[in-house]
């Protein structure tokens, strides 16, 4: 069994999940094959412990109990929940510290490409483009939706409040970010808009 899933991702995952799932909890972990975290979180490190397959079957068993829009509730709460966790560790200290280096005309382009590199860590690798309206990623895959279908519209609200939250704590001001396409509604590949 080969894990690629860090700890820092299942850490904050389950943590949202606990405070958001009541008594669906152990019930989703059971579903993803997740059940040896059930008495304790992993570490919040880089260190892997989780399979990709794994994290894709908890968010599909989340989908399944939980529905459409409060699945899109819920990943949108856990999201702003980590990034705000997220913000009191090292790495972002780190992070904070090499924003404000960075030309203010030239820091949403650098937001951007420093939380795709995160997310190719954490989470999944990211296409990035441009237009004059906004920077856009594109997760390929996406482990959020990865096995849901038939959506009426995005559901991936993590990304939206993640990258949110970070950037209050990175850039001291709002960055306005949306799903613009989801492969759960039938996308090829989710991609999220973060507005100039």
């Amino acid at each position: 069994m080969a894990y690629e899933v860090p700890a820092m991702t299942i850490h904050f995952m389950l943590l949202a999940l606990q405070e958001s799932s009541g008594p669906h909890y152990e019930k989703l972990l059971m579903a993803a094959g997740l059940t040896r975290f059930l008495r304790k979180l992993p570490p919040d490190g880089w260190e892997p412990v989780a399979e990709k397959a794994e994290l894709t079957r908890l968010f599909t068993a989340v989908y399944g109990t939980l529905g459409e829009a409060l699945t899109r509730n819920f990943l949108r709460n856990w999201g702003q929940f980590t990034g705000n966790k997220l913000a009191a560790t090292p790495l972002v200290a780190e992070l904070r510290a090499a924003a404000q280096a960075v030309p203010p005309a030239d820091q949403l382009a650098w937001f951007v490409q420093t939380m795709a590199a995160f997310s190719a860590r954490s989470w999944a690798p990211h296409i990035i483009s441009e237009d004059d309206r906004a920077w856009y990623c594109e997760m390929d895959p996406c482990p959020v939706c990865r096995d849901i279908r038939g959506a009426h519209g995005p559901i991936c609200g993590d990304c939206e409040g993640m990258y949110s939250a970070m950037a209050k704590h990175l850039l001291g001001h709002r960055v306005v970010i949306e799903e613009v396409a989801c492969a759960a509604a039938g996308a090829a590949r989710c991609k999220w808009a973060y507005y100039k």
